[in-house]
Parts: structure tokens; sequence; C-alpha cells
């Protein structure tokens, strides 16, 4: 039996800045969906229970939140705050 990897922090993060890199649309691209690719976008995945890891990462509540944050704080906020996390942790786009 296969054994399911643990989403964290640190895959996440690899995960956004292939994304970004790549030109790709972050909130059409979800970095916890299997090849977070376009065909698993944060709207089919998260629209009534939010990642943690993400929710964390770009400073949403997760308890509080009704839906990932591409949902909750709309496509541009979520992009703008992932972009500035990334640059403080020295990520260059």
């Amino acid at each position: 039996m296969a054994r399911k990897r643990e989403y964290t922090e640190d895959i996440h993060i690899d995960r956004l800045v292939a994304i970004l890199s790549n030109n790709r649309i972050l909130c059409n691209s979800c970095p916890a969906a299997k090849g977070y690719s376009g065909s698993h976008s944060c709207v089919e995945l998260w629209t009534n229970d939010p990642c943690p890891i993400c929710a964390e990462f770009v400073g949403v509540d997760y308890f509080r939140s009704i839906a990932c944050p591409c949902i909750r704080l709309g496509d541009e906020e979520a992009y703008n705050i992932t972009i500035q996390k990334l640059e403080e942790m020295g990520y260059t786009f």
C-alpha cells in the first residue's frame, strides 16, 4: 500500500515557486493539488474547506475561513500576499 505524503509548507513553497516561475496563474493552479495543474483549481478543491498550509502561508485564519485564500481574499490579493511572502524568503519573480 502506498503511503500518502504529508503536504508541508516546504512542499507548498516549492510548488508556488514552480507555478509562478512558469507564469501560470496562481489561483488556477492549486499548489496543493496533485500535479498542481489548471485542471485542479482552488475553486474546484477548496470552496468549503481551505487547505490549512496555504491559509496559514498567506495569513488567513484557517479556522475562521470558509474557503481557499484565492476565494476569500480574491485572486489579486492572494497573489500579492504570496509574492510578498516569497520575496521576503529571497525568491524573485
